[in-house]
């Protein structure tokens, strides 16, 4: 083990550490959380004004047809989770149990949940998206 001076040494804190003491004293008070609240508020109204000046421009219906695909998003999701859920109530035989069936079967379920919401067969995008358009800022369709 070599000897090292008590002047070579490095302090971990820098050269002063009362400096380094003051300096996260002063940031701790720029992290004032009525300060951040503030300014997330403030953020948070300006998107709505901007939201609101979008209601006069054509900008409302590429809004309204994200709205609408989330919408389907959020059905194909429901629908995967459902398909899972009955699939997880059948008694399994053991014959066809391993890790390629239950993979083959999570694909399956989630492509048929894809078809489903492509054909529109259950319509709960479509009354996700009338309830959701309610709260836009600016008139759909």
């Amino acid at each position: 083990m070599d000897f090292i001076p008590m002047q070579a040494q490095t302090n971990p804190l820098g050269p002063n550490p009362a400096d380094k003491a003051k300096r996260l004293g002063d940031q701790v008070q720029t992290l004032n959380p009525a300060r951040a609240l503030t300014q997330s508020f403030s953020q948070t109204l300006a998107q709505v004004k901007q939201a609101g000046e979008s209601q006069k421009t054509p900008g409302g219906k590429q809004e309204s047809e994200k709205l609408m695909e989330v919408s389907r998003q959020f059905e194909g999701l429901l629908i995967h989770q459902m398909l899972k859920a009955m699939r997880e109530t059948v008694n399994k035989t053991g014959l066809m149990d391993g890790f390629a069936n239950q993979q083959y079967e999570a694909v399956l379920d989630e492509e048929l949940s894809k078809e489903v919401v492509k054909n529109q067969s259950i319509g709960m995008a479509q009354t996700i998206y009338d309830q959701m358009s309610r709260n836009l800022p600016f008139p759909v369709r």
